[in-house]
């Protein structure tokens, strides 16, 4: 809001805003009565330009006080800064600006203000964002971080868990050669023992012949002399 006649931090305009403070039932109550406005639209189109104004306020009496060689610290500011906390930095139409919550501002919580005017009114509500930022960001950096007690267990787990797969495959190798040795014995047993029943089969055959033939009478001396 800019009067035409006056200058916002003019000493008239700080004795009509003394003597008639602000009233938002009020305002509202113009706003329907000469714009038909709901009262939603006057909260949301006028209290975010009070507010700023008020800033710009705030603004002139920290210089007016620095040129006359009062450099206090916001908290000792006999007058209360109407900026709560800076919520975030925004760009408006290439501008920079930041969002802000307002202190004791009924029915405004947040609104956008150019960040010149928040350097200017309250410079240590910049710093404290920032700190705020830096916090933040140090924090998610440390949660992304594994722990190194962490990362040192997983390591001694998986190698504990390739020990017991190395000595598991070490085991079926060596039950798979103990099966295929047995194997192998069992065959070649097998083997010897029907080649003595060929040999044995062969021989009967050739002792009849040789029984009939009278050249052996006893057969007990074929396989005697074996």
């Amino acid at each position: 809001m800019n009067p035409k006649c006056h200058q916002a931090d003019s000493d008239i305009v700080h004795k009509g805003l003394a003597q008639y403070p602000f009233q938002r039932t009020k305002l509202q109550q113009i706003c329907v009565g000469f714009f038909e406005w709901p009262s939603e639209k006057t909260d949301g189109y006028i209290l975010p330009s009070i507010a700023e104004r008020n800033l710009r306020r705030f603004a002139n009496l920290r210089l007016t006080s620095s040129e006359v060689g009062m450099n206090l610290p916001l908290h000792e500011i006999p007058v209360k800064c109407p900026v709560s906390e800076i919520i975030k930095s925004r760009r408006v139409q290439g501008r920079e600006c930041y969002e802000v919550s307002w202190e004791g501002m009924d029915g405004l919580e947040t609104s956008i203000v150019p960040a010149d005017l928040i350097e200017s009114a309250c410079r240590e509500k910049i710093l404290e964002f920032e700190e705020r930022k830096a916090q933040r960001k140090k924090q998610n950096i440390q949660k992304r971080k594994p722990k190194k007690k962490e990362t040192n267990s997983s390591v001694a787990e998986l190698d504990l868990k390739l020990q017991n797969l190395l000595l598991d495959i070490n085991l079926r190798d060596e039950a798979n050669f103990n099966a295929s040795d047995s194997s192998g014995r069992i065959s070649r047993i097998t083997t010897d023992t029907a080649e003595a029943d060929l040999n044995t089969t062969d021989l009967l055959p050739l002792s009849h012949d040789i029984e009939h033939s009278g050249v052996i009478t006893d057969k007990n001396e074929i396989f005697k002399d074996m």
